[in-house]
């Protein structure tokens, strides 16, 4: 892959290929956990990767994916997996794919990946899976016990873009109708009786 035209440009003004600011070197090089501590100016960081990822000529593959957005209730596991897959690459499958738990509602506990539907281990933050022949992985997520948003990455050495899946924590919706319909019925049962006393 050849160098992009604002690598050729920077070159021929400073003589060589230009290096991420210093400020973004740490996110760079461990994005998740970067992420994860909160560290550094997010803004900076931002256009720091956007412009590095332009000038990265390593990594010649890409990421695509499935199973992102689903709802499920807190504490239990999603039905369909979290999938990604690698296309374009001349570097091969031997290097693994991380799935990493990057953001969830603040008191979860209890969430994680895990290999399988069937897998009965302890949900992990981080799980590091080979590719498949094909450049495929997957693993499932489990919510934790509080409700909202978690937030899982996918990433590759050979891949020039990260995945993001959001999952979403929700109690099923018949839970809240019950009260509403029984507070509906009563008023109904109160309005009708006092319509036949005053009839």
């Amino acid at each position: 892959m050849g160098r992009c035209a604002v690598c050729r440009a920077m070159m021929l003004f400073t003589g060589k290929m230009p290096a991420p600011p210093a400020i973004g070197l740490s996110l760079i090089r461990n994005p998740q956990s970067a992420i994860r501590n909160r560290t550094g100016f997010q803004p900076v960081m931002i256009m720091t990767l956007l412009l590095w990822g332009v000038c990265n000529t390593f990594a010649d593959g890409h990421l695509t994916a499935s199973g992102s957005g689903q709802l499920i209730p807190p504490n239990t596991c999603t039905t369909e997996p979290l999938t990604v897959h690698l296309e374009r690459t001349e570097q091969g499958f031997d290097q693994p794919v991380r799935f990493a738990v990057i953001s969830t509602p603040k008191g979860a506990q209890g969430y994680g990946l895990i290999l399988s539907a069937t897998d009965i281990g302890s949900p992990r933050s981080e799980i590091d899976l080979t590719l498949s022949a094909s450049g495929e992985a997957t693993v499932y997520f489990c919510a934790g016990d509080t409700e909202g948003a978690y937030i899982i990455t996918a990433e590759h050495p050979a891949a020039e873009n990260v995945i993001t899946f959001f999952v979403h924590a929700r109690r099923k919706i018949w839970k809240y109708l019950i009260p509403v319909v029984i507070v509906v019925g009563v008023g109904l049962v109160g309005w009708g009786v006092c319509l036949r006393r005053r009839g």
